[in-house]
């Protein structure tokens, strides 16, 4: 217990040491109580404010010791942007950094809602996420506007009794592994990249070592995950080195079918059409009757369209069409696309 609940930078100490119960020793049920007191003290902050002033920073030094700008930095043109890195020699406090706070109050609850989730409470889970519109301005602009965000993402994930791992890949971990699946999982949600990667590494490491059980089945959940992780951080390289092993090591899980459709993706940038139609014809071969055949040929019709191969795009579009009548997708437009350039290309 801590002698002052209230004291100069308790929130801090309650959140480190909740996160060292829940991501270290993946005790999920210790970690709560720390949780929540870290949140109880963010919410009474005020009480203690007048004591900080003392830790102002000098006039001179605050350029060179000056915290980011924002709680997330677009580094690119194109994509999510990145959480704001701390450089050593920053101070940075409630004081110093406006976000500061906004960011401990995301991480506390953000991680109560994943214990609530664990602990079977869906409901609880997608109240406690709310937090997220709450003290991210960026997923909030993103939510409004109807965009991609990782408030949407595990709203929708507890809901349905798994986060990005699907429910039969969820259900394939057990106990310790459970937990801390679902710790990468929602690094992942989330676009802490390295944290997620973090976690994903820690379970490979415990699992080779003996002291993490993992079947077939979540091995292979792990490696997509990792493969995926390489692949939002631009090293494509390690990113197909890792899905082409899915074929020797996991071709039965569920898992496979997403690898090589990773796969594909990365194939299509870097050694162009004709290798990523490959792959989506081995998953046509290894997979028939299923979603993913369904899938994969209207992706080969799709890829040729986008590599300018209008023959063998209308071929394929036509050939899914005929076996797959109730489920047009946007086939016939693309099939509509291709007469009319053909079309502009008679005239001109």
């Amino acid at each position: 217990q801590l002698k002052n609940p209230w004291g100069l930078y308790r929130g801090e100490i309650c959140l480190a040491l909740a996160n060292m119960e829940f991501e270290c020793r993946l005790r999920p049920e210790d970690a709560e109580y720390w949780y929540k007191k870290a949140i109880e003290w963010m919410d009474k902050v005020g009480l203690v404010d007048s004591r900080i002033s003392v830790f102002n920073v000098p006039g001179q030094a605050i350029g060179i010791s000056a915290p980011p700008m924002r709680m997330k930095e677009q580094k690119a043109w194109f994509g999510p942007p990145d959480w704001s890195k701390v450089k050593p020699g920053t101070i940075i406090n409630r004081r110093t950094c406006h976000w500061y706070l906004n960011k401990l109050r995301l991480d506390a609850h953000g991680k109560l809602a994943l214990i609530k989730f664990l602990g079977g409470d869906a409901k609880g889970a997608q109240d406690e996420i709310g937090a997220i519109l709450k003290y991210d301005e960026y997923e909030r602009a993103q939510h409004d506007k109807k965009l991609p965000n990782s408030y949407r993402r595990l709203h929708y994930e507890f809901g349905r009794g798994s986060l990005r791992a699907k429910p039969e890949e969820f259900a394939a971990f057990q106990g310790r592994a459970k937990c801390l699946i679902a710790i990468a999982d929602y690094y992942y949600e989330i676009e802490d990249w390295g944290r997620a990667e973090a976690a994903c590494n820690r379970m490979a490491l415990l699992h080779r070592a003996g002291k993490l059980a993992l079947s077939n089945s979540a091995q292979a959940y792990l490696a997509y995950s990792r493969g995926m992780l390489r692949y939002v951080q631009f090293d494509f390289d390690r990113a197909a080195k890792i899905f082409r092993g899915f074929d020797s090591a996991f071709r039965r899980t569920s898992s496979w079918d997403r690898a090589k459709f990773a796969h594909r993706q990365i194939l299509m940038q870097t050694e162009g059409c004709e290798a990523a139609v490959r792959v989506l014809k081995q998953i046509v071969r290894e997979r028939p009757g299923t979603e993913s055949e369904r899938l994969a040929w209207y992706l080969i019709g799709e890829q040729y369209y986008c590599f300018d191969r209008l023959d063998a795009s209308e071929k394929a579009f036509r050939f899914y069409l005929k076996k797959y009548p109730d489920r047009p997708e946007a086939a016939q437009s693309y099939l509509e696309s291709i007469e009319k350039q053909r079309k502009d290309a008679r005239q001109s």
